[in-house]
């Protein structure tokens, strides 16, 4: 490809020449996915990536700032809009600085593009580094965590003060486990039912039913936890605000009867999702405890 100037370019050579950009001067490890956003929105507004890279260039910054971008769904039309007026602000202020960039940043892309020189590789503290950046980042995006089945659990718990004379003073709602019982309080159930009801989608096969202890396996065929506690923890809290159930609503006491070890098959109830918990009043609580 000949160096020239920027009007000279065609719409595919600025493509190719960004895609190479990308490539080529990002320092950061980016996956299929972030590459294939990258080149759908070059596809689209090529003349705006190609402003960008230019004031990127001038400040050393390189592709990073598109990343972080992609990585946060964050570019979209009005960004790119942000993008071209801030383009524009600089070359009106500061015309041959800006145009001087562009000359120098085409040349350097373009003889690149036609000779790139072997890459330098990252460190291997560098690569373990952003590994881990990418796979925090990656968790993330779950809404099916052992700190998120964790938080909510113990939030949704009595406080020390919310006891009066060993009794709940709110309305509560007892959720049972294979290995533990729970009194929740039923306002902070109803609270976080629209995020319990998320982390339950998240579970593989939970709409055909599956079996307790396969509540580990996301729908994407990761693993969230392999202790047994979080998989009682997460239960307890589907089966107090009915998003669980257990087939044929076998009570916790036969379990052990109709299943083997006593750990049930549980299905996700979708007929309850929307349908807020309604809890037992606190003056009925020793009773319903010892029948518990």
């Amino acid at each position: 490809m000949e160096i020239k100037s920027i009007d000279e370019y065609t719409k595919e050579e600025k493509i190719a020449l960004l895609n190479h950009w990308f490539r080529y001067y990002g320092k950061e490890i980016y996956i299929l996915e972030e590459l294939e956003k990258f080149q759908k929105v070059v596809q689209k507004d090529c003349d705006i990536i190609m402003q960008v890279a230019i004031l990127s260039y001038l400040v050393q910054e390189g592709p990073s700032v598109l990343l972080k971008d992609i990585r946060n769904n964050t570019l979209d039309d009005k960004k790119l809009e942000e993008f071209k007026r801030r383009g524009l602000i600089f070359k009106k202020d500061s015309p041959e600085q800006y145009f001087e960039a562009e000359k120098s940043f085409l040349k350097e892309v373009v003889t690149t593009y036609n000779h790139p020189e072997e890459d330098i590789p990252l460190s291997p503290e560098e690569v373990i580094r952003q590994l881990k950046e990418f796979l925090n980042r990656e968790e993330a995006k779950n809404k099916l965590t052992i700190q998120k089945v964790q938080e909510i659990f113990n939030d949704c718990l009595f406080k020390k003060e919310e006891f009066k004379d060993n009794k709940p003073i709110k309305k509560f709602t007892v959720g049972e486990g294979i290995l533990q019982k729970a009194v929740f309080n039923t306002e902070k159930l109803n609270q976080h039912k629209p995020e319990i009801v998320e982390m339950i989608d998240e579970v593989e096969n939970i709409d055909q039913g599956v079996h307790c202890l396969q509540m580990c396996v996301r729908k994407d065929g990761s693993i969230w936890t392999n202790y047994e506690g979080d998989l009682d923890c997460l239960m307890m809290l589907g089966l107090a605000t009915e998003v669980l159930e257990v087939p044929l609503n076998i009570p916790r006491d036969e379990w052990y009867e109709f299943f083997s070890t006593a750990f049930p098959y549980v299905k996700k109830n979708n007929e309850k999702v929307a349908t807020p918990v309604t809890g037992n009043d606190p003056k009925d609580f020793l009773k319903i405890m010892k029948k518990k």
